[in-house]
């Protein structure tokens, strides 16, 4: 059997420019607006609830030149405040949140907390400092990556897995100077390593570390230099895109790839300046004003898909519950729905579950056995609305009513202490791809 390829579910937003184009956002936030005909052109349909799956393959060629665009504008925000990172570094290395921000390097990414760049500086000057070639002072390197160096050019016995190219700060001229080369990445990856691990901490995983944005702004908050400026208010970086209506309107697009659609006016109204490299710090109340909408609305229809998902898939679950019993990733993958009173449920408690007699019900249509997969209810009255599926006739069950819920939420909260936790869970979009393609050894 031919191997199904991975899909990303998107939705669909109509534009201005009627049917002929159409904007498609993913779970991310990231949009692209494409002509209609492509869909039609790659064999795709937009179901009742205005998603479509697109093909992994498809999803990458059609969304990673707008990741890679946001992803270009958060390492030129990041470049563009190394200065701050510099002078308050000894803050950095005291504060937890700041400590432990994540930064990445380079096209493959290479992930580094922030503390751990400052401890480099510190006690690996040798690996994390280069001479600026301007003024002669001890720069320091603030991102390095792997560098494909080809065949033709590199040295015989050069390892190509150590080739690096690196960009560093220089305090003195305040300027970065990028692509800097030599053959040092893997001494600098096993420093790294070293001080990851010895910073690694037991209350690590009760931190919030701070985004990019949220580190900029708290170090601006505590530079003298900015102090002028009287900042009484949080801001969020955004980036403008123009479009294609000209300078009336313009497209404002956040780090984490949300974007608006705003009167360029606007920002007169509301005294903003367009920054060097075309970005905006828009105060936090305006920037709530301006993206929630859209923030709430992906959230929203990735809420709704997760649980179709769920839902039209529970004969698929049904028929592999010995495979989710037995696989501890499937069985702590999450289900969409909560019951009051009981610990998070995933799809291994529900598989549990439907072998008790309290989750299962004979069919009205087929007479054999539904099962429940959703519940919810009251432990004052017993009151409880479920939904149940019928695996041989396929009949659905919508909220109906009974007297069960204590019973049902009892036995739920036995079965949840059971294998229920595993370091890396599928999600459920995962544990669908892998049950609809797994195979018999």
């Amino acid at each position: 059997m031919e191997r199904a390829e991975n899909t990303v579910p998107v939705y669909v937003e109509m534009t201005q420019n009627g049917a002929s184009k159409i904007t498609l956002r993913d779970f991310n936030g990231y949009s692209i607006t494409i002509n209609k005909s492509l869909l039609a052109d790659n064999h795709l349909e937009i179901d009742e609830n205005e998603y479509v799956c697109l093909p992994k393959s498809l999803y990458n060629s059609w969304f990673r030149p707008i990741r890679d665009e946001v992803r270009a504008k958060v390492r030129h925000y990041y470049k563009s405040n190394i200065r701050l990172f510099w002078e308050y570094r000894e803050k950095i290395l005291f504060k937890p949140e700041l400590y432990y921000m994540i930064i990445v390097f380079g096209e493959n990414p290479e992930v580094i907390r922030l503390g751990v760049l400052v401890e480099l500086w510190k006690e690996h000057p040798h690996l994390f400092s280069h001479k600026c070639p301007k003024c002669g002072t001890r720069s320091h390197i603030y991102e390095y990556s792997n560098l494909c160096m080809p065949d033709e050019f590199r040295p015989a016995d050069a390892n190509p897995e150590d080739n690096c190219i690196y960009s560093i700060y220089c305090p003195k001229c305040n300027i970065c100077i990028d692509n800097l080369t030599d053959r040092n990445l893997q001494y600098r990856e096993d420093a790294s390593f070293s001080i990851s691990c010895r910073s690694m901490s037991s209350d690590e995983a009760n931190i919030v570390p701070f985004t990019l944005a949220e580190a900029v702004d708290y170090l601006k908050r505590a530079d003298q230099k900015y102090n002028a400026m009287e900042i009484t208010e949080k801001t969020v970086p955004v980036y403008i895109e123009i479009t294609e209506e000209g300078v009336c309107e313009i497209v404002l697009r956040d780090f984490d790839g949300y974007s608006v659609t705003i009167r360029k006016s606007l920002l007169a109204d509301n005294r903003l300046e367009i920054e060097e490299n075309e970005y905006i710090c828009l105060p936090e109340s305006l920037y709530d004003r301006w993206f929630k909408q859209i923030r709430e609305k992906v959230q929203e229809k990735k809420r709704l898909w997760t649980w179709l998902s769920y839902k039209n898939n529970i004969g698929l679950f049904l028929g592999n519950s010995n495979r989710i019993l037995n696989n501890p990733r499937l069985f702590a993958t999450p289900v969409p729905f909560s019951v009051y009173g009981v610990p998070p449920l995933t799809l291994g408690v529900m598989s549990n579950a439907w072998g008790w007699g309290e989750f299962s019900i004979p069919c009205p249509k087929c007479h054999r056995t539904m099962h429940i997969y959703n519940m919810y209810g009251s432990s004052y009255n017993g009151l409880c609305i479920w939904s149940a599926f019928c695996p041989d006739c396929g009949t659905h069950l919508i909220d109906k009513r009974d007297k069960h819920f204590v019973q049902r939420a009892a036995i739920l909260n036995e079965l949840t202490g059971e294998n229920n936790t595993h370091h890396h869970p599928y999600t459920l979009e995962e544990a669908i791809y892998y049950l609809k393609n797994i195979t018999e050894e």
